[in-house]
């Protein structure tokens, strides 16, 4: 019944979808629980979802948690968001150890960020978790004005291809009037597809009384703004 509901939703009937993961989930499938908390999420029923969520998660699905921790984080349920986090956490889900850091840290609680993305930066974690994880320290270093540290972190997380590390990493090397390497970032970051990044690099062109590349660099700056606003560029 899971595998003929999940059929449906690729076909794009959810009509039909949401009826066989109701029997499903009904019968005791645990992965019909989770796909129909999916569909109620999208539908907008947040409370349905969360309530296939638990169901799921009572079954052992660290997704489930997981999603219950994004979706009271969204509705700025701090406390709920913390326990379904740490329990999809403790079910073997990496990336809630980044979001338990990013609760933290939006909370002012530097100390507690700073050992979440810690634990996230273990070895089993998976890659993308760990840039995450370096990307947050890097942030905590910046909160409590160690910019040393700051710039270690961003430094890492951006090597690994983080574009907001590559940003931020820009941005702290520029206030620190190291010119040519913040450059080097915003010009990586806006090759990875940051395009606000334009801006950044026309600043420090003027700062550095190279007219050419200002005007270069100002000139995109106008180019993605009309694109954002639906002109032709051409």
């Amino acid at each position: 019944m899971y595998n003929l509901g999940s059929l449906c939703d690729e076909a794009g009937d959810r009509g039909a979808a949401k009826e066989w993961w109701l029997r499903a989930s009904a019968a005791g499938s645990r992965d019909a629980m989770f796909s129909l908390g999916v569909y109620y999420r999208d539908a907008g029923e947040l409370e349905d979802a969360v309530g296939c969520w638990v169901k799921a998660s009572a079954l052992g699905d660290s997704h489930a948690m997981f999603n219950i921790g994004v979706l009271r984080a969204e509705q700025a349920d701090v406390d709920a968001a913390r326990t379904a986090y740490e329990a999809a956490f403790d079910a073997g889900e990496w990336v809630a150890a980044t979001q338990l850091g990013s609760l933290f840290y939006a909370e002012g609680d530097f100390d507690e960020a700073e050992r979440w993305y810690r634990i996230a930066l273990d070895e089993g974690s998976p890659p993308k978790t760990k840039q995450d994880a370096a990307y947050g320290l890097g942030l905590v270093g910046v909160a409590r004005g160690d910019l040393e540290q700051a710039e270690i972190w961003y430094r890492l997380a951006a090597e690994d291809g983080s574009v907001f590390a590559m940003g931020n990493l820009g941005a702290l090397l520029e206030n620190q009037d190291r010119l040519a390497e913040s450059v080097g970032w915003y010009e990586a970051a806006y090759d990875a597809g940051d395009h606000l990044m334009a801006s950044h690099l026309a600043r420090v062109s003027l700062t550095r009384n190279d007219e050419v590349e200002a005007n270069r660099w100002s000139e995109r700056v106008l180019i993605h703004d009309a694109a954002l606003r639906g002109y032709s560029t051409e």
